[in-house]
């Protein structure tokens, strides 16, 4: 976690993603501390809904693995040496080995401490 220009930054190594600011008063502790980024499967979309809520944050990832469950469709995705799974709509066009921009619902995420694996409180 590391701040830049008064943000605060989840910087993986192959992509970077905003914190919400209202998440910083809880989060500030661990500027410039490795953290482990977590969010759901069903935060994750390949494809933003018209007048969509949330704080998303968009990164390019390769598709791993398409698996087709009738109401939804699984995505195992990789970006860098990080892979994550997304939960997303029966229509998706998203295929395997293609890249595919994704994003995330920053004000579903999570931040634990990397060396106890407990989650990080925002209260």
């Amino acid at each position: 976690l590391v701040q830049v220009d008064g943000e605060l930054i989840i910087d993986s190594g192959s992509f970077q993603v905003k914190v919400p600011q209202q998440y910083y008063d809880a989060y500030g502790n661990y500027k410039d501390k490795e953290v482990t980024f977590g969010v759901r499967p069903e935060d994750i979309t390949d494809s933003l809904p018209v007048n969509s809520r949330g704080q998303w944050e968009k990164l390019v990832a390769k598709v791993r693995l398409v698996e087709p469950l009738g109401a939804e469709i699984i995505l195992e995705l990789e970006s860098g040496q990080h892979r994550f799974t997304a939960r997303v709509d029966p229509q998706s066009k998203s295929r395997s080995k293609e890249e595919v921009e994704v994003s995330f619902d920053m004000r579903k995420m999570h931040l634990f401490d990397a060396e106890t694996g407990k989650v990080i409180s925002r209260n």
